[in-house]
């Protein structure tokens, strides 16, 4: 105990030198976290992917150029999008789903700030609408991927069919400190003002499926409301491009076609040739689709770079934390001779110095640690405690090789010399 309460004597002396090593040791500990996420993150969103298909061979659609283009210029026409979409869920091939993030314009309440998506907002009869995350998805998706509830229902076969009086809606755990199941919630949609129906609510730290050519792949359920898209060929034909357009769009730009594992890469080709011709001849232009193993490649490639970036970093930050370190104490040995000598009349040995080191480096990495991880929880979100303990013992590994080399010094010296004063 007398050797902790000198090793902390001694850091109470240095203030300026000790607290630079310690943010050195701060930028160590986060870069270590930051590694060790990065890491995680490779293997737990490809497990994600894989475990939401059960294992089918599958590629995303997104739209081509020609589609765009056409759909902005009204050169397409609905009854060919309702062909598509026959075609898409009719297909021997494959089975074929969508979905779709869009905002959802619902009335101001209590907390919305925290929900809101963006800044944009409207006016309807002086009331305020402003903008949640709302995650449409066809009844394939809902099949697919299925839904944790913790409390009410999910949707019916119904709402996949025909549009209801009141949009069923299930929310995130967030909402829940505003509404709970069986509320209405008026929003406003293409300025007629209609009601949502909450018919349940997400177990907590859900996630969906999104896009997986984006970075963020999955959707938080914990700050979403999921709605139901009634089928293409239910809606009004006429309507179809005007009220129904981001719905059409998502059909082709957040699409996964779904082919059973058996199928060969050429048969899986070969299928996709044939619905871009089809498409083409149409009118609806050729589609992006990709195998999703690429997406999942570039994603890994990138962040495998990300992952070794973070470690270069590591390491050269460490390599000069540990250089910092060991020379403050060489320096500190020369002149702390005379403190040496006194603390060994008073009983201390060569021994006990050495532990003392040791446990002002110590003292030191706790300290820096505590501070990091303060900044690991406001950067992060939130703490991996097993990433902090991994770290600890990095740290201390770290701190019984920096005191190698002054130890070894220590122990050279003549202990007569040091009573004398240390000439």
């Amino acid at each position: 105990m007398k050797n902790f309460k000198y090793a902390y004597l001694s850091i109470s002396k240095k203030i300026f030198l000790n607290f630079i090593i310690m943010v050195q040791v701060i930028v160590v500990s986060y870069m270590i976290y930051s590694f060790l996420n990065i890491n995680e993150n490779i293997s737990k969103e490809t497990d994600k992917i894989l475990s939401v298909f059960n294992n089918k061979k599958v590629c995303y659609m997104k739209v081509g150029n020609d589609f765009t283009d056409r759909l902005v210029n009204d050169k397409i026409e609905s009854s060919k999008v309702i062909e598509a979409y026959t075609i898409l869920k009719n297909s021997k091939d494959f089975s074929h789903l969508y979905l779709g993030r869009e905002s959802l314009y619902v009335e101001e309440f209590n907390g919305i700030e925290k929900l809101r998506c963006n800044p944009s907002s409207t006016v309807i009869d002086e009331i305020n609408y402003l903008p949640i995350n709302l995650l449409k998805i066809d009844n394939d998706t809902y099949n697919q991927f299925g839904l944790e509830i913790e409390e009410g229902t999910t949707f019916a076969e119904i709402d996949f069919k025909e549009e209801q009086q009141e949009l069923p809606i299930i929310i995130g755990e967030n909402y829940l400190s505003s509404y709970k199941v069986g509320d209405i919630i008026k929003y406003a949609d293409n300025n007629e003002i209609k009601d949502a129906k909450i018919i349940g609510v997400f177990k907590e730290n859900s996630y969906m499926l999104h896009k997986v050519n984006s970075s963020n792949k999955f959707v938080d359920l914990n700050n979403s409301i999921v709605a139901p898209y009634v089928d293409i060929d239910k809606l009004q034909q006429e309507k179809l491009l005007s009220n129904y357009n981001s719905q059409v769009f998502n059909m082709f730009n957040t699409s996964y076609l779904l082919f059973d594992n058996s199928k060969s890469n050429d048969e899986i080709n070969t299928s996709i040739e044939d619905l871009n011709k089809k498409f083409q001849e149409m009118g609806l232009g050729k589609q992006d689709i990709k195998n999703v193993d690429e997406y999942l490649k570039e994603s890994t490639e990138f962040l495998s770079a990300q992952k070794d970036n973070a470690s270069m970093i590591t390491l050269i930050t460490t390599f000069f934390l540990s250089i910092g370190i060991i020379s403050s104490f060489m320096h500190s040995i020369k002149a702390d001779k005379k403190l040496y000598g006194i603390h060994i009349l008073n009983g201390a040995t060569l021994n006990d110095i050495c532990i003392r080191l040791f446990e002002q480096i110590l003292i030191m990495f706790i300290i820096g640690l505590i501070a990091a991880t303060g900044i690991i929880k406001t950067t992060f979100g939130s703490i991996k405690y097993e990433f902090i303990i991994q770290i600890i013992m990095l740290l201390v590994i770290i701190d019984i090789f920096i005191s190698i080399i002054p130890t070894i010094i220590i122990k050279k010296l003549n202990v007569n010399d040091l009573i004398k004063g240390g000439e």
